[in-house]
């Protein structure tokens, strides 16, 4: 990349952009390195100063989409997991809740 792009984050704050993030993220779902090259190189080849991170996900699920369906899905729940919150807690008093409306149901 000949010069330097910002991506403006969710709490509003602005950072470098990152290739090796994104190309984390996109092997962390099961993306091959063939794939992953591919949705890297366009996205790089579309992005701009100010980006935002959610724009940049949204294009890499739609790329990702069209390779593999499940691949897709697979990134698209590690980034609502992600959602619930950085320690997970919410998380997991969601499922908790979940399990014991399944459980009072069965009774």
């Amino acid at each position: 990349m000949d010069h330097l792009i910002n991506i403006t984050k969710a709490d509003g704050t602005k950072e470098p952009f990152e290739e090796s993030k994104l190309i984390y993220s996109l092997k962390n779902a099961g993306g091959e390195d063939e794939i992953v090259n591919k949705i890297v190189d366009h996205i790089q080849s579309e992005i701009h100063d100010g980006v935002s991170t959610s724009e940049i996900y949204g294009h890499a699920f739609k790329l990702l989409h069209s390779h593999s369906i499940p691949l897709a899905i697979k990134y698209s729940m590690r980034r609502a997991i992600s959602d619930f919150g950085p320690d997970g807690f919410p998380f997991e008093k969601y499922i908790a809740r979940i399990l014991m409306k399944k459980d009072m149901k069965l009774l």
